[in-house]
C-alpha cells in the first residue's frame, strides 16, 4: 500500500470516522432534543412484571439496576438486593420510577433465564420488553424512546439526527483528510517484509479476523454464551471466536510462504517475532499490573512477562483475557523453523504425520476427560492443527499456483459457501457450549475450522479480481492495525458499551447491537489503535531484519 494510493481515499476515511461522530452525537443529543421537539417530558413511569412468551423462561422476575431516580414500590413484591431491585413476579404490583424535570437518564434491567417480560407504562402508553436470556446480560432502555412512542417514529427521529451529524462530520473530515500529511498519518504505509513481497489481501484477512473477535466479544458481553443459529451471518457474530482460527492459519500460511525453499536463521526469526509482539504486549501487561495489581501473586505477575512458558489460560487477565493467544503463537514460533526444515527435507507428509499425532493426542485427552473443548480452544494441542494446515496450504500454493497465475473468482465463491456452511452447522449446534461441547467432534473441530479458513485464504489471495484502491488501501491499513486491534479492543468495548444512540431498533436486540458495534465500537477501536500502532508498534517493526537466505544458499546448506 503506497502513500499515493492512501492519499486517494480521504472520502473513505472521512466516511468511516463520521460513523463514530454520528453515533456518539446522536447518543448525546437525543435525550436533550427529544423533549424539545416532541413537546412533552417524562415525570414518572411504572414497571410491571408479565410472563414471558419464551417457554424456556423459569420465572417472571425483573432485575432493575438502582440509579439516582426516586423509586416507589411494595417492599414485599420488589426486594432490595443491594445494587438492584428484584420483582417477585407479581403483575399486580408495579414499581414506579419518578424523574426530575428534564431528566432522561436510561434505566438498566438485567436479562436472565429467570426473567419474564417487563411492561413499562408512560403517560398511559405501554411497551413490553421480553427479558429472557440464557445468560445474564444488561439491557439499557432509553427513556426518550418511550417518550416518542411508535418504533417507526423513533427510527425516523434517531436516524435523522445521525444522518445530519454524519453529513456535517463527513464534509469537515474530508477537508481535513485531503491535506497530504493528515491522510498519510491516517492511512499510513506498509512496513513491507524484508523476506517476502507485500500482499495487501492478507492484510484484508487480518482485519476480518480482528473484526470478528470485536463482534464476538461485544455479543457475549450483551447476550452471554450458549446461543445457536443456522443463519451463517449470525453464526459469524455469535461464534466470532473463529477469527482466532483465521489468525492461526494465516500465521502458518504466511511464515511458510516466506521460508519455503530458503535457509531460515532461527535467532533472527525469533528476534523479529519478539519485536513484532512484545512491545504492545508488554504495554498491556503494564496496564494490567498497575490497574489490577491486587489480583496477582508475584509468580503470576512474573509469568505474564514470559507467556511462551505459560498458557495464560489460568491467569486473571482483566480486559485482556483474549491474550492467551499470544502464548500459543509464541510456542508455535519456537517450533516453526524446525517444522519448516523437516517439511523441506521429508515433504508435506511430515506435516501430515505431525497433524495426525496432535489429533490422536486430542482424542486421548477426550477419552480420559470426557471433553477436549478447553484444550482444543486454549492451547497449542488444539491450535497446532491450524498452524500446520496453514503451512501445508502455503506449500500447496507454492507448488500448484505459479507466480502471476490467478484463480477464477468461482473458487473464491465456492470457498465462501463452504466456510458459511461450516459456520452455519457449528453455530446451529450451539458451538463449543452447545451439543458439540463435550462430543468427540471437538477433536476434529480445529482442523475443520482451519480447512474452511485456509480455502478462503488461498482463493482470495490468488483470485483474479482487480481491487479498487478505495477498497484495497483502507482495508489493508486496517489489517496493518490488526494486532493492536486484537490486543486492545476489549478495553475500548468497556468504554463504549454504555453509549447507545436511538435507532428505533428493539433495545437489547442483535440488530441494535450490530449497529452499535459497526458505527461506534469498531471505529473507536481503530482510532485508538492508530496511535498505539504508530507510537508503540511501528518503531520496533523498523528494527526487524531479514532472516531468510536465497534458495540457492539453502540448497547448499
Amino acid at each position: 500500500m503506497t502513500n499515493r494510493n492512501a492519499s486517494s481515499t480521504p472520502f473513505v476515511w472521512a466516511a468511516f470516522f463520521s460513523l463514530l461522530v454520528a453515533y456518539i452525537g446522536a447518543a448525546v443529543l437525543s435525550p436533550k432534543l427529544t423533549p424539545l421537539f416532541f413537546g412533552k417530558s417524562i415525570t414518572s413511569l411504572t414497571i410491571s412484571p408479565v410472563p414471558s412468551d419464551n417457554p424456556a423462561a423459569k420465572s417472571s422476575e425483573i432485575w432493575l439496576a438502582k440509579s439516582s431516580q426516586q423509586v416507589t414500590a411494595d417492599p414485599q413484591k420488589w426486594l432490595d438486593k443491594g445494587d438492584k431491585f428484584v420483582s417477585t413476579g407479581d403483575p399486580s404490583s408495579p414499581l414506579t420510577v419518578t424523574f426530575q424535570p428534564g431528566e432522561l437518564k436510561p434505566i438498566v434491567i438485567t436479562r436472565s433465564a429467570w426473567s419474564g417480560a417487563a411492561k413499562i407504562t408512560v403517560g398511559g402508553q405501554s411497551t413490553t420488553y421480553d427479558l429472557y436470556s440464557a445468560n445474564d446480560s444488561p439491557v439499557t432502555i432509553r427513556l426518550e424512546d418511550l417518550l416518542i412512542g411508535s418504533r417507526s417514529t423513533r427510527a425516523i427521529w434517531g436516524w435523522s439526527i445521525m444522518a445530519a451529524l454524519f453529513l456535517g462530520s463527513f464534509c469537515i473530515l474530508t477537508a481535513i483528510f485531503r491535506r497530504g500529511w493528515v491522510i498519510s498519518a491516517v492511512a499510513g504505509h506498509a512496513f513491507e517484509s524484508k523476506n517476502i513481497a507485500y500482499s495487501s489481501r492478507l492484510d484484508h484477512l487480518r482485519f476480518i479476523a480482528a473484526a470478528l473477535v470485536i463482534y464476538y466479544h461485544s455479543h457475549t458481553d450483551a447476550f452471554g454464551l450458549g446461543r445457536s443459529t443456522y443463519n451463517p451471518l449470525r453464526a459469524f457474530v455469535e461464534q466470532g471466536h473463529t477469527g482466532v482460527a483465521l489468525f492461526m492459519v494465516l500465521s502458518g500460511y504466511l511464515l511458510t510462504s516466506i521460508g519455503w525453499g530458503r535457509h531460515l536463521n532461527y535467532f533472527e526469526f525469533m528476534r523479529n517475532r519478539v519485536l513484532r509482539i512484545y512491545p504492545l504486549y508488554l504495554l498491556c501487561v503494564i496496564f494490567m499490573l498497575t490497574g489490577w495489581k491486587d489480583r496477582y501473586t508475584f509468580e503470576q505477575a512474573l509469568s505474564l512477562f514470559f507467556p511462551f512458558v505459560n498458557s495464560l489460560a489460568h491467569v486473571d487477565l482483566p480486559a485482556f483475557g483474549h491474550l492467551w493467544t499470544i502464548a500459543v503463537e509464541l510456542q508455535f514460533y519456537l517450533l516453526f523453523p524446525f517444522l519448516l526444515l523437516f517439511a523441506t527435507k521429508y515433504g508435506v507428509k511430515y506435516l501430515l504425520g505431525i497433524l495426525a499425532i496432535f489429533i490422536f493426542f486430542k482424542y486421548a485427552y477426550w477419552t480420559w476427560n470426557g471433553t477436549v473443548t478447553n484444550a482444543a480452544y486454549l492451547t497449542l494441542l488444539g491450535r497446532m492443527d491450524q498452524f500446520l494446515i496453514g503451512m501445508m496450504l502455503a506449500i500447496f500454493a507454492k507448488h500448484f499456483i505459479k507466480p502471476g497465475f490467478t484463480l477464477s473468482p468461482l473458487y473464491l465463491a465456492a470457498s465462501l459457501v463452504f466456510l458459511g456452511g461450516v459456520m452455519s452447522w457449528f453455530g446451529g449446534n450451539g458451538g463449543m457450549v452447545g451439543s458439540l461441547g463435550n462430543s468427540i467432534f471437538m477433536v476434529f473441530w480445529p482442523a475443520t475450522e482451519a480447512i474452511a479458513w485456509g480455502a478462503l485464504i488461498v482463493t482470495y489471495a490468488h483470485a483474479a479480481l482487480r481491487l479498487p484502491s478505495w477498497y484495497d488501501s483502507p482495508l489493508a491499513r486496517l489489517g496493518q492495525l490488526s494486532f493492536s486491534i486484537y490486543c486492545l479492543h476489549y478495553v475500548v468495548i468497556g468504554v463504549t458499551k454504555n453509549i447507545w444512540a436511538p435507532t428505533g431498533l428493539y433495545q437489547g436486540s442483535l440488530s441494535d447491537l450490530l449497529v452499535h458495534v459497526t458505527m461506534l465500537t469498531v471505529p473507536a477501536v481503530v482510532l485508538v489503535c492508530m496511535f498505539t500502532y504508530g507510537l508503540v508498534e511501528a518503531p520496533f517493526l523498523q528494527l526487524r531484519k531479514k532472516y531468510t537466505d536465497s534458495a540457492e544458499k539453502a540448497a547448499v546448506a
